[in-house]
């Protein structure tokens, strides 16, 4: 009857509305993930030049050139001599 097929099709927008929200979660967690990827591939390549520059400039050098901060750079060099 009417009120039935009502309830079911109240049921099934809502099944879609969920589906909907489901799959644009997923999409944007993965859109946010290699957002994510690219700024630690990003960084760690950043990382890797300073240690390539570290036995030719100074800290504050690598700093500008790189993008990182002294602080960083400090670390790295201490992680480099260590090595």
């Amino acid at each position: 009857d009417r009120k039935e097929r009502e309830r079911y099709e109240k049921r099934r927008e809502s099944r879609l509305n969920e589906i909907s929200a489901l799959s644009y979660a997923e999409e944007k967690g993965i859109q946010k993930g290699i957002e994510q990827g690219l700024e630690q591939g990003a960084k760690q390549e950043k990382i890797e030049i300073a240690k390539n520059l570290l036995d030719i400039l100074d800290d504050e050098t690598i700093s500008l050139k790189t993008g990182l901060s002294i602080e960083e750079v400090k670390e790295i060099r201490k992680g480099a001599v260590s090595k």
